[in-house]
């Protein structure tokens, strides 16, 4: 799970105690995160110019499917969002990411109940 905490973005834990107060509808979702050290997402170049960036990502037990790829800034606002077609398990795309400012980002590819993370560096 990740927070919110005072405008930063905590690192993923393995559980918490989560206490909601209010009276609003509530959606949980439980996922396995990959560890953004040995997964098989890779991106290159990272650093980035702020030009394009390639997407490769391996799944080993898939056929067809969709990946949704989405960028995360510092804050944690979403700074891009799109979904992709995978075929046996491959995903290979290239983004363009000229409207990126420079800055530290997430970038999270969600393939089914899997998320797979990389941070990337975006300094034209």
């Amino acid at each position: 799970m990740r927070a919110l905490v005072g405008g930063t973005i905590t690192q993923y834990g393995p559980a918490c105690r989560l206490e909601l107060l209010g009276n609003g509808p509530v959606l949980l979702q439980q996922q396995t995160i990959v560890s953004d050290g040995n997964s098989d997402l890779q991106l290159w170049p990272n650093p980035n110019n702020g030009e394009v960036v390639n997407i490769s990502l391996s799944v080993s037990d898939m056929e067809d499917g969709s990946a949704t790829i989405t960028l995360y800034d510092a804050t944690g606002r979403i700074a891009f969002n799109r979904t992709e077609t995978m075929a046996d398990g491959l995903l290979n795309v290239t983004l363009d990411l000229g409207r990126t400012a420079d800055g530290v980002y997430m970038m999270q590819v969600t393939v089914g109940g899997e998320i797979y993370n990389r941070r990337m560096v975006v300094s034209k």
